[in-house]
Order: structure tokens, then sequence, then C-alpha cells
């Protein structure tokens, strides 16, 4: 958009189709057409971003939220940025562990998922790596929030990111997840849960793991 109208207007995909539908009239409620109409636009971003040299592996881990949700400008901020950061090794330790933070979110209940912000869980996590791990992700998230919400700041926000990716290495080495106490369970997925939204915010860094 800069280049086409000079603006920087961070506007998301589901707002210009939703102008599209409108103009044209041309509003479809068949699932499957909306669902490859979907597929192509999803297509076409990706590839005039991979089209303008950024890595592919970058361009998915940018654009794996659902499709009305996703700002092209915000997608080439964080690309351009990227780069200076993806080969770090902290970076590389979250990249690699973050599939797996992603795999345990899963086994958290909707109902204890749509709690996780809502309601303490804090206190019942007492092992030094897992204080670490929710001391990190505190002190950083304020930084990825903000550069989400003002879509600017990418550069520091995954900054920010990798430098919490000590922290999930610990957790993992000295932390049992799936402990049987269902209450210290809970509270273990619920912080899974949290790091897997914060980062989300950002990218999928899952998909961003250096080969080799």
């Amino acid at each position: 958009l800069p280049e086409l109208t000079g603006l920087d207007a961070r506007v998301s995909i589901g707002a210009l189709r939703g102008l599209a539908i409108e103009q044209h009239e041309a509003e479809t409620t068949d699932r499957a057409v909306r669902d490859r109409e979907t597929a192509f636009l999803l297509d076409r971003l990706r590839y005039i971003l991979e089209a303008r040299g950024f890595d592919v592996r970058n361009v998915r881990a940018v654009t794996h939220q659902p499709l009305d949700q996703i700002r092209p400008l915000d997608a080439r901020r964080k690309l351009e940025v990227l780069p200076e950061l993806t080969d770090s090794a902290d970076f590389q330790t979250l990249a690699t562990l973050f599939k797996r933070v992603k795999n345990i979110a899963r086994e958290l209940r909707p109902d204890a998922a749509q709690a996780a912000s809502d309601e303490p869980y804090e206190a019942v996590l007492t092992e030094p790596a897992e204080r670490a791990l929710l001391n990190e992700l505190t002190a950083r998230r304020s930084v990825i929030d903000a550069a989400v919400e003002q879509g600017s700041g990418f550069r520091e926000a995954f900054a920010e990111a990798a430098r919490i990716g000590p922290a999930v290495d610990r957790f993992f080495t000295e932390v049992f997840v799936m402990a049987d106490d269902p209450t210290l369970r809970t509270a273990r997925l619920r912080l899974m849960y949290q790091l897997e939204q914060v980062i989300l915010q950002l990218a999928d860094v899952s998909e961003i793991v250096r080969e080799g």
C-alpha cells in the first residue's frame, strides 16, 4: 500500500475483502467458494512477498494467522527485520522449541484456555525453571504487545522474543508439564498457552528453524 498510495495504512485483508464485497455486492455463503478464495488470496500474498526477496520460511511465519487478520504492511515490516535476528542462538532455541510449545498448549481444555488470560495461576508455579520462564515472559511481553498494537518496533519485539528462548529450553529440561496433580498440570499448560499466544502475535517462529 505505501508504494501504491503513499499511505502507511495497516489495513487488514479482512477489511479490504469486506470493502470489495460491499463495492461489488459479491458476497457468497458457499463455504467451498469462500475457502478457495481464501486459499487463493493467501497464496498471492505469499507469492508477492517471496517475489520481493523475502525468505520463504519467514514469509510462512508472518502469515500463519487466519487470512482476514493479516495486515500486509505489518507482515512486510516484520520480514524486513527478521534476517537480522533469525541466526542468533537464542532465536533458534525458541524457534526449535516452539513447535513443542504449540503441541503442549493444545492439551489445554478450551474453557481453561479462555481463563488463561482472566484468572491468576502464577502462584501454583514454584519450580525455579517455571518461575524463570514466567518472569521472562512477563518482562518481555510488553514490548511485543506494543509492537503488534502499533505496527512498529518489530526489531525490538523479535529480539525480546528471542531472549525468552533460553528460559524455554531450561523449562523443558527441568519441568514435566503433564504432572499428576491436575492443578499444577493446568497451571503449566496455561503457561505454555500464554507463551504461545504472545509469540504468535509476531510470527509462528517454528517455521524458521535453521536447517542443519
